[in-house]
């Protein structure tokens, strides 16, 4: 039985129970973060620790743990189930209170813990996606768990036999419904769009970036045409899930050549160098 950490205590997670009036329940209001474990290690955790305390104070609520309690309940958790590959899935809600719009003078937050395997993924990805508009709300640089609009547009994908929906704004790419987009120019200069707050600041994404200064392939980030995506050499998504995902065919066009993805080949190799999965 897997087990949960949930407001102090490990349970199994078949036992674990919330209140009705939780207000991540009734509201949607709260935060979540999803970190990768990599041969029994969390990946990139101070980086998803900075973010998780970030989103806490957008939602006006107050790191209930300390970095070293976060890092300790973490790997005791891992131990626990014995994960080798997988996710850690942390969600903070603002707790339970009577149902009322107006924020609660004093309550006590929710916290919940959770682990999920899975394999290692060693070779590098290639889906097929869509473009789609970005109806969603603008604060999406907010992890929230209120992702019905996320939900919406990645079923709007698998509906049409595709992976993921590439959104766009105003004719300027955002990002994917569940993922951060790069793209790969003709003369292979890498792009993704700045952030603000239509675009959440992924921790591949950032992972990336920095990657990419010390290989020496610079990402240049800018608002980004839609219509650039039709030319684009290589298109990638990035998320803590799967790392880095090819896109070989975007609405009813090839990207690219649709195979070589040269570049993707090398930052996929050094990611997954930095993660410990190859040596």
């Amino acid at each position: 039985m897997k087990e949960c950490y949930l407001n102090g205590d490990y349970v199994d997670l078949a036992d674990a129970k919330v209140s009705v009036l939780d207000r991540g329940f009734i509201f949607g209001e709260g935060i979540y973060e999803v970190i990768g474990v990599h041969s029994r290690k969390p990946f990139a955790l101070s980086l998803h620790l900075e973010r998780l305390d970030l989103n806490l104070s957008e939602m006006g609520l107050s790191n209930p743990l300390s970095s070293e309690a976060w890092s300790s309940l973490i790997s005791n958790l891992i131990s626990r189930n014995g994960c080798v590959f997988g996710t850690i899935y942390i969600q903070i809600t603002r707790g339970k209170a009577p149902r009322n719009h107006e924020f609660p003078k004093a309550s006590c937050p929710t916290v919940f813990v959770m682990i999920s395997e899975s394999a290692a993924k060693t070779e590098l990805e290639k889906v097929i996606a869509i473009t789609a508009e970005d109806e969603r709300w603008r604060g999406c640089h907010i992890k929230t768990t209120s992702l019905f609009a996320n939900t919406r547009l990645r079923n709007l994908a698998t509906s049409k036999g595709a992976a993921e929906a590439i959104l766009q704004y105003d004719g300027y790419l955002t990002e994917g419904a569940s993922s951060s987009v790069f793209i790969v120019s003709n003369d292979g200069v890498i792009y993704t769009s700045p952030l603000d707050s239509n675009i959440l600041p992924g921790i591949t994404r950032e992972v990336v970036i920095r990657l990419s200064a010390s290989m020496g392939v610079p990402v240049i980030q800018e608002k980004i045409a839609i219509s650039r995506l039709r030319t684009a050499n290589e298109i990638w998504l990035t998320n803590t899930s799967f790392g880095i995902r090819c896109v070989s065919r975007l609405d009813e066009g090839i990207v690219g050549d649709g195979q070589q993805y040269e570049v993707a080949q090398r930052f996929h190799k050094q990611l997954s160098i930095e993660k410990g999965i190859m040596p």
